[in-house]
């Protein structure tokens, strides 16, 4: 759709999909309607695509790390702020008011964001001519570019998606109940951390423009697993906090979190330069959608792994840690730089 009829209006309906799931949520009074809240929620996805395709169209190419960096450094401002008070609402006026509260700014936020976006966002997508194509005839287009470099950061994503389905939905869980912080000191943890990962979204950025981004997005990568090692090995505020702003750094340079999430300045432009404009819609939507349906089963796999006795949280998180680095691994192995690459042959002459 972001191919066919424009990036702005399946944008849009992204939108239209982040205000029902709050309206939904606020007034839920039974799990049937928080199911149908969740599946609405999920709707909002059919807008990634757009929009990430529409920053990448609207970059200039040889700064295109810089901006991507400016971007996520813009993206991340909110999150400052919501963390600790977050924590704060639901430790001072409890779980069942605050989370209203949650929801209802949810729906004015949806609201702002619809019409934002209406208003100020403009069309990226050059139609060349009219032309009626199937799905079928977008697939045989799309398909056949999986392979070298995007091939292999479909596995990469695919694989670091599921890793993060296993423990994502959970860790809140293990924060209170196993480690004992209260809710303001997560929320804590959680702006510090999108603190620190503001901070280093704009020299991540840069340095994807002046550096093998494969190589920096590796790093980066590495980074983020290895401090969830903490949550196993330590129960203070002090040291959990100091791994997340271990991690923070990580999130700056790579865009890589716990929700699965994977992107940022290195990873974006690298695919930008990697698909042609006219596809990048199609393309991302079909990368998106394979990795759903890898993901789909790992929240239900890791909480029976949780509760099972001879495994249990700890062996959960290994598991996650583990499969997150094979995804770099892979990553780092087989994905190649074609910007890089022509820099060194340059050189080289």
């Amino acid at each position: 759709m972001a191919d066919r009829i424009g990036r702005k209006k399946v944008s849009l309906m992204g939108a239209i999909a982040r205000i029902g799931t709050s309206a939904i949520y606020l007034f839920a009074g039974d799990y049937q309607l928080l199911l149908i809240g969740t599946t609405i929620s999920a709707l909002q996805s059919i807008s990634n695509s757009a929009f990430s395709a529409m920053v990448a169209e609207s970059l200039p190419r040889d700064q295109m790390g810089t901006g991507y960096g400016v971007f996520e450094m813009m993206r991340r401002v909110p999150l400052v702020f919501t963390g600790i008070t977050g924590g704060f609402l639901i430790d001072y006026l409890g779980l069942t008011y605050a989370m209203h509260i949650f929801f209802l700014s949810g729906l004015i936020g949806g609201i702002v964001m619809f019409f934002s976006r209406f208003f100020f966002l403009t069309e990226t997508l050059r139609r060349t001519k009219a032309e009626r194509r199937s799905l079928r005839d977008d697939l045989k287009e799309v398909i056949p570019m999986f392979q070298g470099s995007l091939k292999y950061m479909q596995v990469t994503s695919a694989i670091y998606q599921f890793a993060a389905g296993l423990t994502s939905e959970l860790l809140i869980i293990y924060v209170i109940d196993y480690i004992g912080l209260t809710s303001t000191e997560w929320g804590l943890i959680l702006t510090t951390m999108s603190t620190v990962s503001l901070i280093t979204s704009l020299p991540g950025g840069m340095m994807a423009d002046k550096y093998d981004r494969v190589k920096l997005n590796v790093v980066a990568r590495s980074i983020y697993p290895l401090t969830t090692l903490g949550y196993m090995t330590w129960r203070s505020f002090w040291l959990v906090l100091g791994t997340r702003m271990i991690a923070g750094i990580g999130m700056g340079l790579s865009g890589a979190a716990e929700q699965g999430i994977i992107g940022g300045s290195s990873w974006n432009s690298l695919m930008a330069d990697l698909v042609p404009s006219e596809k990048r819609g199609r393309f991302s939507g079909l990368m998106s959608t394979f990795n759903g349906i890898v993901a789909f089963p790992a929240p239900f796999i890791g909480a029976n792994m949780w509760e099972i006795p001879s495994i249990g949280p700890e062996k959960t998180f290994w598991t996650q840690i583990i499969l997150g680095l094979v995804s770099t691994l892979v990553f780092g192995k087989f994905v190649k730089d074609p910007r890089y690459m022509k820099k060194q042959e340059k050189e080289a002459l």
